[in-house]
């Protein structure tokens, strides 16, 4: 026990603990901002894309809250932010070619789902999609085309059967 009034005066293997805990510390401090600094850390890459895919959903929400409402400028941005970050979203590539129809701008319409398409070939909303813009265009080939493909992946959709039913007279 040491005697009131005096300092405390550690050994020297208390010295030594301390200085190794603070070198250590300060060493591993200075070798993680080097390697963030210098080098690209796949956990640094997978930290920031796991804050990009937790914003996602809510950027997902407040486009489809937008479309839902009719406001087809903001959620057409929207989709796109969201695509921008996740290049393989089918559902925003499918509502980004959905808007641009409804804009009246086929062509656009076109490319989008094609996008969507080699992503999910076998989804037929995607297929009966793009048969209405190959309509749109003139293409009544490849609407056909397309509706067919869409009714033998979903025979239910009675809106695919009717506009195949409206194209092939011409066609055939």
């Amino acid at each position: 026990m040491r005697p009131a009034g005096t300092l405390f005066a550690p050994d020297t293997s208390t010295i030594r603990g301390m200085l190794t805990y603070t070198a250590h510390t300060y060493l591993n401090s200075a070798m993680h901002t080097y390697k963030e600094q210098t080098m690209p850390n796949s956990l640094n890459v997978d930290r920031k894309r796991l804050a990009l895919s937790q914003r996602t959903p809510m950027l997902w929400a407040q486009a489809c809250q937008a479309h839902h409402r009719g406001d087809l400028t903001t959620a057409f941005r929207l989709y796109c932010r969201l695509v921008t970050r996740e290049p393989q979203h089918v559902e925003a590539l499918y509502r980004l070619g959905c808007i641009a129809f409804q804009q009246g701008q086929p062509a656009q319409a076109r490319d989008y789902l094609m996008q969507a398409l080699a992503l999910r070939p076998d989804d037929a909303a995607i297929h009966n999609g793009l048969g209405e813009v190959a309509r749109a265009l003139g293409d009544l080939q490849g609407a056909t085309t397309h509706y067919q493909q869409a009714l033998e992946l979903d025979p239910q959709t009675d809106s695919t059967s009717i506009s195949l039913g409206e194209v092939l007279p011409v066609t055939g």
